[in-house]
């Protein structure tokens, strides 16, 4: 019994060093320009500086929003003065439900990945109706130049529709 307490406190032992180097990378979604009924504006989804990427190739996440709130236009926009770099993004609605948009940015050919934090992506919406929706997120990832995937944290976000 003694030998398996040892064996088990090394295990969490080492699960608890692995987290500690590496912290999940999170993000933040800035609101760029003023939402309101009729008016385009922007959300910015930022790698945290304090949770900087490593080697980071590209991202893909679904963003979910209220449709009576707000609309996709279909712009996208990457390379915006951030830390990080891509060559690519697509989109697309998830089973075609308008409500749960899909984005992926990806760098090109066999090429190291960014570190460092900043703008991944920007998503223009337009307002449609007054009031308070939250924008969340699923199935997000980060992609390294490996072709590895790893964790990403991505906060929901408050907008005010005005």
């Amino acid at each position: 019994p003694m030998k398996r307490a040892w064996i088990q406190f090394a295990i969490l032992a080492l699960v608890a060093v692995g987290a500690a180097c590496n912290p999940p990378i999170e993000t933040d979604v800035e609101v760029i320009g003023t939402p309101g009924v009729g008016q385009s504006f922007y959300l910015a989804v930022k790698i945290d500086p304090d949770t900087p990427a490593e080697d980071a190739y590209g991202s893909c996440f679904d963003l979910l929003y209220d449709t009576a709130k707000m609309s996709f236009t279909g712009t996208v926009q990457i390379n915006q003065g951030s830390g990080l770099s891509f060559d690519y993004e697509t989109h697309n609605y998830r089973n075609g439900q308008t409500d749960q948009l899909v984005v992926c940015v990806s760098k090109e050919g066999q090429v190291a990945g960014d570190n460092g934090s900043g703008e991944m992506v920007r998503l223009q919406f337009q307002g449609v109706a007054s009031g308070w929706t939250t924008v969340s997120f699923d199935e997000q990832y980060l992609v390294y130049s490996t072709g590895n995937n790893g964790p990403i944290e991505m906060s929901d976000k408050s907008v005010n529709i005005q």
